[in-house]
C-alpha cells in the first residue's frame, strides 16, 4: 500500500502540494509577513473556513490560518475571544509561488512511501 506523505491544499483556487519540509518553508516565511490581528467570535469558535471567508473570502484558505497560528486542531484550540493573526493575501500569494519557483515539480513525484 502505497501513502502520499504530501497533502495538495488550495489557495484562491490554486492548488499546492505541501510535503513536511515545504509545509515548514511555508510557515516560516508567512509568519514573516505583517499580520492583521482577527480575534475569533463566538459565532466563528471552531470554524476555520468561516474565518477564512472573513479574512479572504474563501473558505479553502482556512489552512493558512491555522498553520500561521500554529493550530492543529481546531475543534480545540480555536475558541471565542482567541487572537489570531492573518497574513495579508497578495502576500500569502507571492510566498506560494516563491516555493513554487524554487522547487522542481518533479521531486514531487516520488514522495510516497511504501507502508
Amino acid at each position: 500500500m502505497n501513502r502520499n506523505t504530501y497533502q495538495v491544499v488550495s489557495f484562491n483556487g490554486k492548488e499546492y502540494q505541501l510535503d513536511y519540509v515545504l509545509s515548514a518553508y511555508v510557515r516560516l516565511h508567512l509568519q514573516a509577513l505583517t499580520m492583521t490581528g482577527y480575534t475569533v467570535e463566538q459565532s466563528r469558535a471552531h470554524r476555520p473556513d468561516l474565518i477564512a471567508v472573513d479574512a479572504y473570502g474563501l473558505p479553502d484558505n482556512w489552512w493558512v490560518i491555522c498553520l500561521v497560528n500554529g493550530i492543529v486542531n481546531p475543534q480545540r484550540e480555536l475558541f471565542a475571544g482567541r487572537f489570531l493573526n492573518i497574513p495579508n493575501q497578495q502576500d500569502v500569494e507571492e510566498v506560494l509561488q516563491n516555493m513554487l519557483s524554487s522547487t522542481r515539480f518533479a521531486s514531487r513525484v516520488g514522495n510516497k512511501v511504501s507502508l
